[in-house]
């Protein structure tokens, strides 16, 4: 062996996940963590060479015996039953659902083909820890990234889940990001919030059109409801409606990651009034991101509802 592939060889030996969420566990914690990716290793009853190198950097990340390995893969090849529940009990009380997925999306793809055994487990275990679908596609999307990582040497990337499930793969597979900020929270109970305005938006209107006048009529039920907590929903004026159009995008010129319902065959009522002619009202059409002065209050169109601001 030459000099420089011995020192490779010493090199790959000591490789490691820094700054692995799961680095904090208790040793317990560590165990379960490492017994599911064993799993996933052996799920196609074959061990690749580079699905137990894996296995290995997890093991030096979390500072374990190298000895350790042997019980792992004894454990994966002849499971008991009942850690199985025990394990996906671990992973989700400390919170260590998302690093854990993606540790077996790459675990799955180690050897560079996806055997149908791998797919299933990853689909049992994402039901087994309760991911949301959401949540489930974009751990999918960074793992994706990883796998192009040869051919796209920088990448423009919108992601929604928090950086610190993933960041610690970035540096050990050499990703560059150049990152997107989302403007937007989903908050998980029909409602988005704007990071920019931090105003708190329906995330889907009610499908209905309405004439002007009965817009606080809608508003009045939200809050009668009290629609996802609160009590303070009303119309948005017009400098708020606008704030949602994104341009530079195909139509509809909304962010549809968040707004997904949006409608295009009509337009969206503000509450203000046109200064000059108090028979029409503000509105925003969707489909072109135009803003419009001239909307009949007699005229039927779409609302959103906001709260906050002001």
């Amino acid at each position: 062996m030459g000099i420089l592939n011995m020192i490779k060889k010493v090199e790959a030996e000591q490789k490691k996940l820094e700054t692995h969420p799961a680095q904090t566990l208790d040793l317990e914690g560590k165990l379960h963590y490492l017994r599911g990716l064993a799993l996933m290793m052996n799920v196609d009853d074959e061990i690749h060479d580079k699905e137990l190198n894996y296995l290995k950097v997890l093991m030096r990340t979390f500072d374990l015996p190298s000895d350790m390995l042997e019980d792992l893969i004894a454990f994966a090849k002849k499971p008991a039953e009942t850690a199985i529940p025990e394990m996906i009990a671990s992973i989700v009380e400390n919170s260590m659902r998302e690093p854990f997925m993606l540790d077996c999306l790459v675990m799955a793809h180690c050897d560079e083909r996806f055997d149908p055994n791998e797919k299933e487990l990853l689909t049992v275990y994402e039901n087994l820890l309760k991911l949301p679908d959401r949540t489930r596609t974009d751990l999918r999307a960074v793992h994706d990234l990883i796998r192009k990582r040869e051919t796209e040497q920088v990448n423009y990337w919108h992601i929604r889940i928090d950086k610190k499930w993933y960041e610690h793969l970035l540096p050990f597979f050499e990703i560059k990001i150049e990152w997107v900020q989302p403007h937007y929270i989903d908050n998980g109970d029909g409602t988005v919030t704007s990071l920019d305005t931090e105003l708190m938006w329906q995330q889907e209107d009610d499908g209905k059109k309405r004439e002007w006048e009965k817009l606080i009529d809608y508003a009045t039920h939200l809050n009668y409801l009290k629609f996802a907590g609160y009590e303070d929903w009303r119309v948005p004026t017009i400098k708020e409606l606008q704030t949602l159009i994104v341009k530079g995008k195909e139509s509809p010129f909304i962010d549809t990651t968040y707004f997904p319902s949006v409608k295009t065959d009509s337009f969206y009522w503000s509450s203000s009034s046109n200064a000059d002619n108090t028979s029409d009202a503000w509105g925003v059409d969707f489909n072109d991101g135009n803003v419009l002065y001239y909307f009949l209050k007699t005229g039927s169109y779409y609302v959103r509802c906001v709260r906050g601001g002001q």
